[in-house]
């Protein structure tokens, strides 16, 4: 979202000494989530995993039915967990549930209590600091993005009679590939939806 991170190194050892994270612009964060929001909603007719179920029935191929069906794993895996916040007690009272809480949690609280107003999660969040809760809602704002790039990548080439043209973004249909870490395995070469070669399955 066109963030930049610095990390300052020790010369001598490489250790890192410091990082500096700006939080996301907080007013263009916010546009991307209430674009990103309704594919994961289900009483949305864009519900993400229910596009997927369709391209699903529509697949013409092989290929093109597995390529779906993994679509559908990719919205079953989000939020990613990628970071876990602990805190201290208070007078007795522990800050935040013992277990820690997932930046995916504390993404859907920001989303909920502060963006939609939806509900309130003070409780949760007054113990966030606001640079974190915006990294932690940059993060599963991202990944929305990024599946539903790659599943419209997927509706061109199952649906091209729906889907003419991709809407341009600053990712590729397949960013998400990267944001899960995985990488193309080794196989048959074919025809993707991207218009290139590649080869294999992810995930």
């Amino acid at each position: 979202m066109g963030t930049k991170f610095t990390v300052n190194l020790r010369a001598e050892t490489r250790a890192v000494d410091r990082v500096v994270m700006p939080a996301p612009d907080a007013e263009e964060l916010a546009v991307a989530a209430t674009l990103a929001r309704p594919f994961s909603l289900q009483s949305e007719a864009i519900y993400g995993p229910e596009v997927a179920k369709s391209l699903v029935h529509f697949s013409a191929s092989d290929e093109q039915r597995e390529m779906c069906m993994q679509l559908a794993r990719m919205w079953k895996r989000l939020p990613l967990q990628r970071m876990q916040t602990f805190a201290s007690t208070s007078q007795g009272r522990p800050l935040l549930p013992v277990s820690g809480v997932w930046d995916g949690e504390i993404a859907d609280r920001v989303l909920y209590a502060k963006l939609v107003h939806a509900d309130d999660a003070g409780a949760l969040l007054e113990h966030i600091n606001d640079a974190q809760q915006q990294w932690s809602l940059a993060g599963i704002v991202g990944d929305w993005l990024a599946v539903i790039a790659h599943q419209q990548a997927l509706l061109r080439w199952v649906r091209p009679d729906i889907c003419a043209l991709l809407t341009p973004w600053a990712g590729t249909p397949t960013t998400i590939f990267e944001r899960l870490g995985v990488s193309p395995g080794v196989g048959q070469s074919s025809q993707r939806p991207n218009g290139k070669q590649s080869s294999g399955d992810v995930v």
